[in-house]
């Protein structure tokens, strides 16, 4: 009774092993693209995709991404994002000629009155480098500072999606055969997004107001010459920005590897086990374990390049319009000086290292971002 029990229990695993390969092999493009859609809504692809903020969504609409599919990613052509760039640039560049015309008006006003100045009032000077220092700033700061928040708002909202985002995508890590390496990440990056809040707002935010108040302190004295201590404090920041950006990443890379070690061993056990436990057909119970893990796989590659897409789509615009400002105000302050008009060029000149920092925060924060989605998604590949 004993031996009837063990060989109806081993055709029927036989049955099972077969039927299963069977099934995988007859599977066209078309099922195999559903059946990861499927597995993609069950994970919680839904959800995510409502994670962005509203200007990020419209972007991957327009590349095509706004949906989590295997084939809409396959399909993607890098024309798309070459348009994506150059309409946000043709978007954002109003603001920044518009500045740059109202500071070279000032310029030329400035070389007008020079010009017409009285020989026996050599005080005038100072009052029109007041006057231009004064003008130039309110025609730069007043709709710059509007741009720096809501390039800050930008990194919030990064950290936000990552919030929402990194539990789902540690979820599909999990499920990929990694266990332990989803955890480590995923707690290393949710770390990692409530540290850059942090610091936006309580270290790089206020170093631009301070950087600002430099411009106009050091563009109407003469005394005082800021410049050379602006640039200082603008190598500073930007160097210490990059060593923890630099600490982060090398620190999840150690951890990953570390981790990725332990699945490893995990998963080879799971599969000797299951090898060696069932005569004959163990070899090929073993294979569908890897054939399984490997579909999975293929669902945490898609989630994770939804997440860079997502990351990279939503400082991408600020990044552009910054850049713009600095190559506006970085024009301004080459014809300010080339006039000899220095308080206005040491004051474009400080707003420029300021826009720099601005410009590194926002590289920085969606770098460290996707260096860490990445891991996720590379380090933990196969079994």
């Amino acid at each position: 009774m004993k031996k009837k029990w063990i060989f109806a229990l081993f055709f029927s695993i036989l049955i099972i092993v077969t039927l299963f390969c069977f099934t995988a092999s007859a599977l066209t493009d078309e099922e195999y693209d559903q059946l990861i859609d499927e597995q993609l809504t069950e994970f919680g692809a839904d959800e995510v995709e409502q994670l962005p903020d509203e200007q990020t969504r419209a972007l991957l609409e327009e590349m095509g991404l706004g949906d989590i599919n295997l084939s809409d990613y396959l399909d993607l052509q890098p024309e798309s994002m070459a348009e994506i760039i150059l309409a946000l640039s043709k978007n954002n560049y109003p603001a920044p000629l518009a500045a740059c015309f109202a500071v070279c008006a000032v310029l030329l006003i400035g070389q007008v009155m020079n010009g017409l100045r009285p020989e026996q009032k050599p005080g005038f000077e100072k009052v029109y480098q007041y006057f231009a220092v004064v003008a130039a700033a309110s025609a730069i700061l007043i709709p710059l500072v509007n741009r720096i928040n809501e390039s800050f708002d930008k990194i919030e909202e990064a950290s936000v999606f990552m919030t929402g985002f990194v539990p789902v995508f540690a979820a599909a890590v999990s499920a990929s055969g990694q266990p332990v390496s989803a955890t480590v990440s995923a707690a290393a990056l949710l770390a990692i997004s409530e540290i850059t809040v942090w610091a936006v707002k309580n270290a790089i935010l206020p170093a631009c107001g301070i950087f600002a108040a430099f411009g106009i302190i050091g563009g109407i004295t003469d005394s005082a010459d800021l410049e050379k201590l602006s640039s200082f404090f603008k190598g500073l920041i930007v160097w210490l920005m990059g060593a923890a950006v630099t600490i982060l990443a090398g620190m999840m890379s150690l951890k990953s590897y570390l981790a990725s070690a332990a699945d490893s061993v995990t998963i080879r056990t799971l599969k000797m086990l299951v090898s060696g436990a069932v005569p004959i057909v163990g070899g090929g119970l073993s294979d569908a374990v890897s054939s399984v893990v490997s579909c999975f796989s293929v669902i945490k590659n898609v989630f994770g390049f939804f997440g860079v897409a997502a990351v990279l789509l939503c400082v991408l615009p600020e990044i552009i319009s910054v850049v713009l400002w600095k190559l506006a105000v970085g024009l301004c302050s080459a014809l300010a000086s080339s006039t000899g008009q220095n308080g206005v060029g040491k004051l474009l000149k400080t707003i420029g290292d300021m826009l720099s920092i601005v410009i590194a925060s926002l590289v920085l924060t969606g770098l460290v971002f996707i260096i860490g989605i990445t891991i996720m998604m590379k380090t933990y590949g196969g079994i």
